[in-house]
C-alpha cells in the first residue's frame, strides 16, 4: 500500500504495470503527493497508493480515482456491469499517529500541506475526516466499498472506523475474522495487527486468508480475499467478444501467396512503383528540407500503400467457422444440402442457372435431378441435414483419419514439403484441442443471455424471468426513449410542427443564420439554444 516511489520522475511508460511482465493485459492507477515542487524529491518519495487490476477483471474496470487534495493517501477504482451495481476498491495509507522525525516523511507532507492551506489539526485527524466524508459520498451514490488500508495502529480501534460504520449500510472490519486466538503482527517490526480491511454489508466475502512474512511482497503480511460475483458485479455479465484471428498467416503458403498477389496487382494497376520512383528523384532535386507539397505527396502515397496491404490482408483469406471439422464425408453431404437449395430454388422459379444446377447435382451423386418433384427434393434435404448432424458426433475421428490419409498419401509421392505442412497442420491442430479442453475446465463459465430483468412499477420492483416478459419490457423501455425527444416543449408549437423532417427548409436556414425570429411562445431554455446555434451557424458560414 506504501510504494514509496515519485511518479513524476519516471517515464510514463514505467508504470506500475510495467512491473508485471505478463503476456496479457495489466492496467494500473497509482496515486503520489503531487502538491509540493517535484525538485524537493528525487525518485524515492514516502507513501503513496496503488491498484493493479488484470485479465478478466479488466472488462468491467471504469475510470478511477484519487486522493481529492493531491496527496496520494488513496486511490480507488470502480467496477460495475450494470451503472446500478457498482463496486468500488479504496487502498489507502494512514499517517502515524506520532511525529515522525525527518522533513520528506508523510508526516511533514501533509503537515506543510496543511500549514498552506491553513487547515486545523494533525494529518491523521485530516486523513480520517477525508476519507470517511469520502466513503459516505460512495455510499450515498450506491455504491458498495471494499477499503484495505494501512492503518498504522489498531483496524478495530480508531476513529475512521467508528466514523464508517455508522448507520444501517455502514462498513465491517472484516481482517480480524482470520486473526486467530491471538491478534498477530502484520509488519515485520511491529508487534499487533496495523493492516485493516472493511468492507459494505452487501458484500459477500467467501474466504479469506493472511500469508506470512516470507510469501508476501513487502514487509506487510499480504491479506488475500475470495468475494462472491454476484454481489460484486451482479448476476448476469458480459458475454467477452473473441476477436476475429488474423487472416494473413506466414505458416498458410496459400494465404500468402494470394496476399502477394493482390499486392502486386493493386500496385501495378495504381503505379505505385512509378510514384515511388518520380518521388525519389524529386526529393534529390529538393533537398532538405522538403516543401510541403512534396511532403503531402509522400504522405498521400505512404497512406495508399498501407491501404493496398490491409485489402490484401482482408481478401488473402476466408476465415469460415463451420459446425463440424473438415473432411470428405462430412464435405459431401454439406455439398449435397446446397445442391437440394439451389434444386428447391429451381423448381420455384428464383434462378435460371439449369445446367449449372444439374451439372452440380450430377456431380454430388444426385441422379437425374430434372426428374425429381418438389417433395423427393425436401426429403432428400431433410435426409442430408439429418445425417450431417449425425456425423458431428464422429467430426473429430472422421478429421483424424483424412489428415492421417493426406500424410500417407503425400509420403507415397515423396513430396517432402506437402509432408512436413501436413505434419504441422496435425501438431497444430493437437495442441489446440488440448488447450481448449484444458481452459474450458480452469476457466470460470460464459455467461448466458439475459435471463432476468427488472422494472420499477408504481414504487415497486418487479421481475420478470420468462422470454416474452423480457422481450416486451425492452421494447417498451426502448419505446419511451427513442420518443422522448417528441415530449420537447418546442414540439407543442407551430414551429415545432414547422421543423419536421422535410419540412420548411427556409426557417431552418433562417434560425442558421441567426435571422429567425423567435416567436414569444417558446420557452425560454428552447429560445437560448435557437440563438447558440445563429451565433455558431454565423461563425461557421
Amino acid at each position: 500500500m506504501e510504494i514509496n516511489l515519485n511518479w513524476s520522475k519516471v517515464n510514463s511508460s514505467a508504470n506500475l504495470s510495467s512491473w508485471f511482465q505478463e503476456d496479457r493485459e495489466v492496467r494500473s492507477v497509482v496515486a503520489h503527493n503531487t502538491t509540493e515542487d517535484h525538485v524537493a524529491f528525487g525518485k524515492h518519495q514516502p507513501g503513496g497508493t496503488g491498484i493493479i487490476v488484470r485479465h478478466e477483471l479488466l472488462q468491467y474496470a471504469k475510470k478511477p480515482s484519487g486522493d481529492g487534495r493531491g496527496l496520494g493517501r488513496w486511490c480507488s477504482w470502480p467496477f460495475y456491469n450494470n451503472p446500478n451495481h457498482t463496486t468500488r476498491i479504496v487502498v489507502a495509507y494512514r499517517p502515524c499517529t506520532t511525529k515522525a522525525k525527518g522533513l520528506k516523511t508523510i508526516y511533514q507532507q501533509h503537515k506543510r500541506f496543511m500549514q498552506r492551506e491553513r487547515i486545523q489539526g494533525t494529518p491523521i485527524e485530516m486523513f480520517d475526516r477525508d476519507l470517511s466524508d469520502q466513503i459516505k459520498q460512495w455510499r450515498t451514490a450506491g455504491e458498495r466499498v471494499i477499503l484495505l488500508m494501512d492503518v498504522n495502529g489498531d483496524p478495530l480501534r480508531n476513529n475512521l472506523y467508528k466514523s464508517i460504520r455508522e448507520g444501517a449500510d455502514g462498513m465491517e472490519e472484516f481482517s480480524h475474522k482470520c486473526w486467530g486466538s491471538e491478534p498477530p503482527r502484520t509488519h515485520v517490526r511491529g508487534s499487533g495487527p496495523i493492516d485493516g480491511g472493511y468492507i459494505s454489508p452487501e458484500l459477500e466475502i467467501l474466504n479469506l486468508s493472511m500469508l506470512n512474512f516470507v510469501d508476501s511482497p513487502g514487509d506487510h503480511r499480504s491479506l488475500l480475499l475470495d468475494i462472491s460475483t454476484r454481489s460484486m458485479l451482479g448476476e448476469h455479465l458480459n458475454s467477452i467478444c473473441r476477436p476475429v484471428s488474423r487472416r494473413l498467416v506466414m505458416s498458410q503458403r496459400d494465404s500468402v501467396k494470394r496476399y502477394n498477389r493482390i499486392v502486386k496487382e493493386q500496385c501495378s494497376i495504381h503505379r505505385i512503383q512509378e510514384r515511388l520512383d518520380a518521388i525519389d528523384k524529386m526529393t534529390k532535386y529538393c533537398g532538405y528540407p522538403s516543401p510541403k507539397w512534396l511532403e503531402k505527396m509522400i504522405l498521400t502515397l505512404y497512406a495508399q500503400m498501407t491501404e493496398i496491404r490491409r485489402n490484401a490482408e482482408k481478401k488473402c483469406r476466408k476465415i469460415n467457422t463451420p459446425i463440424s471439422e473438415f473432411s470428405p464425408t462430412i464435405s459431401m453431404w454439406y455439398d449435397r444440402i446446397h445442391v437440394y437449395l439451389q434444386l428447391i430454388r429451381l423448381k420455384e422459379g428464383k434462378t435460371k442457372k439449369v445446367r449449372n444446377i444439374f451439372k452440380l447435382a450430377r456431380k454430388h451423386n444426385i441422379l437425374h435431378p430434372e426428374k425429381l418433384t418438389r417433395e423427393e427434393l425436401e426429403d432428400g434435404l431433410q435426409l442430408a441435414t439429418i445425417r450431417k448432424k449425425e456425423l458431428r458426433k464422429q467430426a473429430g475421428e472422421l478429421r483424424k483419419a483424412h489428415l492421417q490419409e493426406c500424410l500417407i498419401s503425400a509420403q507415397a509421392n515423396n513430396k517432402s514439403e506437402k509432408v512436413r505442412e501436413v505434419k504441422q497442420r496435425i501438431q497444430r491442430e493437437n495442441s489446440k484441442k488440448s488447450w481448449s479442453l484444458i481452459k474450458r475446465t480452469v476457466s470460470e463459465p460464459r455467461s448466458p443471455s439475459v435471463l432476468k430483468i427488472q422494472k420499477v412499477v408504481d414504487g415497486e420492483v418487479m421481475e420478470y424471468t420468462e422470454q416474452e416478459e423480457i422481450e416486451k419490457v425492452i421494447q417498451d423501455e426502448c419505446e419511451v426513449r427513442f420518443t422522448l425527444a417528441h415530449s420537447a416543449p418546442i414540439m407543442t408549437t407551430l414551429l415545432g410542427e414547422r421543423l419536421r423532417y422535410l419540412e420548411d427548409e427556409e426557417i431552418a436556414r433562417q434560425i442558421i443564420t441567426g435571422t429567425f425570429e423567435i416567436p414569444d411562445d417558446i420557452d425560454p431554455a428552447t429560445t437560448k439554444i435557437l440563438e447558440e446555434i445563429g451565433r455558431i451557424g454565423m461563425k461557421i458560414l
